[in-house]
């Protein structure tokens, strides 16, 4: 447990102290925790969490976290042999993804984390909230199933949790943090709702004032958020990673949207705590002509994802950093253990070096293991009993080396064609926003992209949910 500690809080003996006074393994439930986090300096330490569409992903304290969009583990993760995958279901391995499998090489390979959702909305809903309302509960199936429902999931008061969301916590704790991307958040104070009580009205523009959602939602906005995919709502290309040569005029970068913004924030020395980064391109536009095949898109992310280690990794605050990056959702993929398992990376000097950990994790795990490094409590029931990602953790920072990203070997540019298998079906889909095609049918049409058109794509793993 001491180890633990010393990573949350390396500059101030009263953790020890206080610790042995409380003399439990439930510490950080304690009033002596509380009383210790009550005096942290949020400028000492960074937490970033990323998320893969369909890729998650979260890290920050000074933290990021990074989530992306809806793969199993297997499906990128299964070609590593130090773990327990399957490589026949692997879709992206090592090739398109170099960069997460470099770092679950030299940070833990954790082979067991579960998603606690079932699709993308209610996914957004754990990562950035830890729980499910039960109006979201009730009628995301509906929207996902592609009945035409409208989408007002985060947007609209009714579909709040009751405790709100991270951002709510960490404003009420004076815990800074930054909204990369993130619409699932109840930061849009600009659309109508006539269920919003006045005196929340302050609580949404402040969140929407410490977030970038791109042009159209953020003035001066950069970061295009999670609502669309490939495609901001001016109609410019989004890309997760840099700009590749030729990318189309009017494009967005996520990264370099990000990079500007943390070099400032480095020099003036106001790096939040809390930094909440959403890739999107790895849920792909399927094989829709004219824009990039899913290969190339889930290649994107991942590169995204090395340069966004590389740039914290290379900067002032890293040694006091630790990044989280998971799935949304695994979308009941293929996988030999369960369609709900998920890849993830803990990222950070003090995270083990080449460990694999075969612990039950699952996505309330990382969202609680963010709270315990920030210093927040728990929204709720849910987050405050998920079990910290303890294992991944040293007492000492034996994995400091800066990480240098690997460049893609994918071509980012190369399109899908009329040609292209399932391209009449992809067209047919609305593939511009996430959760409006059933899942079924996009990994059919990701896995011909890759393996032909002849090929038989595998069935959802185990305890899939492919009836809703």
């Amino acid at each position: 447990m001491s180890a633990s500690l010393r990573l949350f809080e390396t500059d101030d003996p009263g953790w020890d102290e206080a610790l042995a006074r409380a003399g439990r393994h439930d510490f950080f439930h304690t009033a002596a925790y509380h009383e210790v986090a009550a005096r942290r300096d949020d400028s000492t330490a960074l937490l970033v969490a990323v998320e893969h569409d369909g890729v998650l992903q979260k890290a920050r304290d000074v933290g990021a976290a990074t989530f992306i969009q809806g793969r199993t583990y297997d499906q990128l993760l299964g070609d590593v042999s130090r773990g327990n995958g399957d490589p026949k279901l692997t879709v992206f391995g090592g090739n398109t993804t170099p960069n997460l499998h470099a770092l679950v090489s030299r940070f833990p390979l954790m082979d067991n984390v579960m998603a606690n959702s079932e699709a993308s909305i209610d996914g957004h809903y754990v990562t950035s909230s830890a729980s499910i309302p039960n109006y979201v509960a009730r009628n995301w199936p509906q929207n996902y199933a592609g009945r035409g429902r409208p989408t007002d999931f985060g947007v609209y008061s009714v579909s709040w949790p009751g405790n709100g969301f991270l951002f709510d916590q960490a404003k009420r704790q004076s815990v800074s943090y930054y909204n990369y991307g993130e619409g699932v958040a109840g930061n849009e104070p600009n659309v109508p709702d006539r269920n919003l009580p006045a005196a929340l009205l302050p609580e949404v523009q402040a969140k929407a004032a410490n977030s970038d959602l791109g042009p159209g939602l953020t003035p001066g906005g950069c970061y295009p958020p999670d609502l669309t995919i490939g495609t901001a709502l001016d109609n410019g290309e989004i890309f997760d990673s840099t700009l590749p040569a030729g990318a189309p005029a009017g494009s967005y970068s996520h990264m370099s949207c990000f990079d500007k913004r943390f070099a400032t924030q480095l020099s003036q020395n106001a790096v939040p705590a809390l930094n909440y980064i959403s890739l999107t391109s790895d849920h792909t536009r399927g094989t829709q002509p004219g824009y990039p095949v899913p290969t190339a898109m889930v290649a994107d992310s991942d590169q995204a994802l090395g340069q966004l280690v590389d740039t914290i990794s290379h900067s002032s605050i890293w040694a006091s950093s630790a990044i989280f990056v998971m799935e949304d959702d695994s979308q009941d993929g293929a996988d030999h253990v369960d369609a709900h398992r998920i890849p993830v990376a803990v990222i950070s000097p003090y995270a083990k070096k080449g460990a694999v950990i075969h612990t039950l994790y699952d996505q309330l795990s990382m969202v609680r293991s963010m709270e315990l490094i920030l210093g927040m409590h728990p929204l709720g029931l849910d987050d405050a009993m998920a079990n910290p990602m303890y294992d991944a953790f040293t007492a000492t920072p034996d994995n400091s080396a800066p990480v240098t990203a690997i460049p893609s070997k994918v071509n980012l540019l190369e399109r899908n064609t009329t040609a292209s298998a399932n391209a009449a079906l992809s067209s047919s889909l609305p593939l511009g926003e996430a959760d409006q095609v059933p899942q079924a049918e996009l990994d059919a049409i990701i896995w011909h992209s890759v393996y032909g058109a002849g090929s038989m794509p595998p069935p959802a793993g185990p305890n899939a949910n492919s009836k809703q």
